[in-house]
């Protein structure tokens, strides 16, 4: 081993798969994760949207009137504000987000407005918009925004990358030790263990909970909303799963033949193939609202709820096949910043889909009021092991080109599998 052939240096095993880090320390391993993804000084952090209190609301009201806002002395702040410091103001009649300007040493209002097809959610989000649009500051920012929309304009066109889901909607229930039960088409059944909390809380949380205790599940099998040539044989008018363009994209005519963007790498489009990305109803069937078999999560259309049975979703979403020959052409040219790009966009590719399927479970499919979609390996379930199963239960294998590490990390890495739930929990958790 490296220790061995070195022991007057100290080795350490770096690694962000956590249940590694965890086997390594077991065996007294020093184990770390990657310390360019740490923040060395959190100091930088103690006055990130600050808010101030106590302002006079004329100031304000000035503030709102003038696009140049107001000069920064007229505040009297009792800190010294940073160059370009983004705050929130307060009064006790109104309230307004601002920006410090050291050039002017003025204090200007901060916008709240759709950006690059963007609305912001919160003032964290605005105001890191104020900074991108700023004239002087922003260019950079603006430049890469420019880079990544040629990029995505290119794989689109070259049909570069394969963004591919499979998702089921299934039979579920919970048993007395913490596992979700999932009973696949084929009558098996899967046992995915739930962690619970182990917190001071009165009450502690398990995602087990969320599901009816049974003892005699539903002998049927669910909805398969997949994204495969052959349910486009069974119903070629329907979307069967497929996924809109990206953001800021058109629908294109025959863009999809298996759920991606593009067709499967070497394929053409095919006629008779949905391009608007939604997942709709069996043939024949209305869409209708959900009905809860216990308040909890609904059955897919087409199906009667029935007593002691629950629904869930497992899924699998990706948008990683082809990435490493993207990044490897890259490379061979010498340019690792579109090596970087690629990646970058390859990811919130893979967040998009995942966030498509959820907003088409609710809207299209009416599957529950709302949805809340829980990844492994990330808080309520941490366990990466519970991927091998979801990927048996939907068939996710070879056919779709992706495959499982020793330490269950998706192969491709831009890869998200985990379960839906259709209208619990409402927050997400910690265990």
């Amino acid at each position: 081993t490296v220790a061995e052939k070195h022991p007057d240096m100290q080795t350490v095993l770096v690694s962000k798969d956590v249940n590694l880090r965890m086997k390594a320390r077991s065996l007294g391993i020093p184990v770390e994760d990657y310390i360019n993804d740490k923040v060395l000084n959190v100091d930088i952090f103690e006055r990130s949207q600050e808010t101030y209190e106590g302002i006079d609301p004329e100031l304000i009201d000035r503030i709102y009137a003038s696009p140049q806002g107001i000069e920064a002395d007229l505040l009297e702040m009792h800190t010294k504000l940073e160059p370009n410091e983004c705050f929130i103001l307060k009064s006790e009649r109104n309230s307004v987000m601002a920006r410090f300007n050291p050039f002017t040493n003025h204090i200007k209002r901060v916008e709240k407005s759709n950006n690059f097809g963007i609305q912001p959610r919160n003032a964290e989000q605005s105001f890191a918009f104020e900074v991108l649009n700023d004239p002087e500051k922003g260019s950079e920012a603006r430049k890469l925004w420019h880079d990544a929309q040629q990029l995505l304009d290119k794989i689109i066109r070259l049909r570069l990358l394969r963004l591919q889901m499979k998702a089921q909607i299934l039979p579920a229930w919970s048993d007395d030790e913490d596992n979700i039960v999932i009973k696949a088409d084929d009558g098996k059944e899967y046992h995915l263990p739930m962690r619970r909390s182990l917190n001071d809380e009165e009450e502690t949380k398990c995602l087990a909970d969320y599901l009816t205790p049974s003892l005699d599940p539903s002998p049927r099998g669910g909805k398969e909303l997949r994204s495969s040539a052959e349910s486009t044989a069974e119903n070629p008018d329907s979307a069967n799963g497929n996924i809109t363009p990206p953001l800021g994209e058109g629908l294109r005519e025959g863009v999809s033949s298996n759920g991606n963007i593009t067709p499967p790498l070497g394929e053409e489009p095919k006629e008779g193939v949905s391009s608007n990305g939604n997942i709709t109803p069996p043939l024949g069937e209305e869409s209708r609202e959900g009905v809860s078999s216990n308040g909890n999560v609904t059955p897919p259309l087409g199906e009667e709820p029935k007593e002691g049975v629950d629904y869930v979703c497992p899924f699998v979403v990706s948008a990683g096949v082809g990435l490493a020959e993207l990044q490897e052409q890259f490379r061979a040219d010498g340019d690792e910043y579109h090596a970087i790009m690629a990646k970058l966009l390859a990811d919130r590719l893979t967040e998009a889909m995942a966030e498509k399927l959820s907003k088409d479970l609710k809207d299209t499919l009416h599957w529950g009021k709302s949805n809340i979609r829980m990844a492994f390996g990330y808080g309520a379930c941490p366990e990466h092991k519970l991927k091998e199963q979801v990927f048996q239960i939907l068939g996710v294998g070879e056919s779709m080109g992706l495959s499982l590490t020793d330490t269950y990390m998706i192969n491709p890495g831009e890869s998200i599998c985990g379960l839906i739930f259709a209208n619990t929990p409402e927050k997400y958790f910690n265990v």
